[in-house]
């Protein structure tokens, strides 16, 4: 029979998302589609006159979605699951031994991976933006294939061999070897997102205007609030290089907000519903800030009223230079052995 697309690996520590994972493809669903929103914000200022892409450009798999007129499309990629369409790419690609051929990037990549394990790179967002010797890109290194090695700036970077039994090695002096930055491999994912989504047969432009050449020239990705500077940077780049202009990166905030805030962690709470406005873009360098207000507690539910202002880079704390980010509500069901003082 067919075979499916096997899941990067995983190891004790961290489990590897199943090719069909329900859990993962939901969040990334959510993001791709918060991205997208943050982007109909970008919209209203006049940042940009077309429809918009989000891009949740994840460690194991990436989603993207557009809005045009209001209405959300996840993009349907082509064998997106090895056999068939999905919601979902795998973010992994795979580097032929001849520089001069083309990457493949997704399912088709993920295949590869027990013919040309060291050619393979997948988990790349794991170490974007970060120094070598950062303590997690050591960790990291311990589960991959492919040697993680200094970029002569400092900075991670893939080393990948022009020997497929080249031993795996993070001191070479081999000659025949490629240094990849995880940013190319994240432009990669994103330029066959892109691609995709300006085809007709992605679902999400219509067939005319993709003959028409339609072309998306923004994109907004999202990452993880505890990315850094560099990190954000990084992914900066990868959307440049995918050819994109004018990229805004918008953290998603609100999924751990209530607890920080509030200084209760909930392990085990779900949230049930939320009503968010994306009412402004949050770019790269601002200052944020949220107001979590307890309303009302009713047995296991707590609502929760939501505001997250952003500040200017150079206006900090001046409240009259902010404009509000996020607002709305959430309503949150709490595990049955925890309480919260009204």
């Amino acid at each position: 029979g067919a075979m499916g697309v096997p899941s990067p690996p995983s190891s004790p520590r961290r489990a590897g998302a199943a090719p069909h994972s329900t859990s993962s493809t939901s969040i990334g669903l959510v993001l791709a589609g918060v991205a997208c929103l943050a982007a109909v914000a970008v919209g209203s200022f006049g940042l940009t006159t077309e429809a918009t892409l989000g891009i949740d450009l994840g460690t194991t798999f990436s989603v993207a979605a557009t809005c045009e007129r209001g209405i959300v499309t996840v993009v349907r990629v082509p064998g997106g699951s090895g056999t068939r369409d999905a919601d979902t790419m795998p973010s992994v690609v795979y580097f032929p031994e001849r520089a001069a051929e083309a990457a493949v990037v997704g399912a088709d990549a993920a295949m590869r991976r027990a013919t040309h394990p060291r050619r393979v790179v997948y988990d790349a967002k794991r170490i974007i933006g970060r120094l070598v010797d950062d303590p997690v890109v050591a960790e990291e290194t311990k589960h991959l294939p492919f040697a993680v090695v200094d970029n002569g700036d400092g900075f991670a970077a893939i080393e990948m061999s022009t020997n497929e039994h080249e031993p795996k090695s993070r001191h070479t002096n081999h000659t025949n070897t490629r240094l990849i930055a995880p940013e190319e491999v994240g432009a990669m994912i994103l330029e066959r997102l892109k691609r995709v989504a300006e085809r007709g047969d992605g679902g999400a432009v219509s067939v005319w205007k993709s003959r028409l050449g339609f072309r998306f020239r923004t994109v907004t990705v999202s990452v993880p609030v505890n990315f850094s500077k560099e990190q954000k940077a990084a992914t900066l780049r990868a959307a440049r290089s995918a050819g994109f202009e004018g990229t805004v990166v918008h953290g998603m905030l609100c999924a751990g907000m209530f607890g920080a805030v509030i200084g209760e962690a909930f392990p085990g709470a779900v949230y049930a519903t939320q009503s968010l406005s994306f009412r402004a873009p949050v770019l790269v360098g601002q200052a944020v800030t949220a107001e979590v207000t307890l309303t009302r507690i009713t047995g296991r539910k707590a609502s929760f009223d939501t505001k997250v202002l952003v500040f200017p880079e150079k206006r900090r704390g001046d409240e009259s230079a902010a404009a509000v980010a996020v607002d709305g509500q959430a309503l949150a069901l709490l595990p049955p052995t925890r309480r919260v003082a009204a």
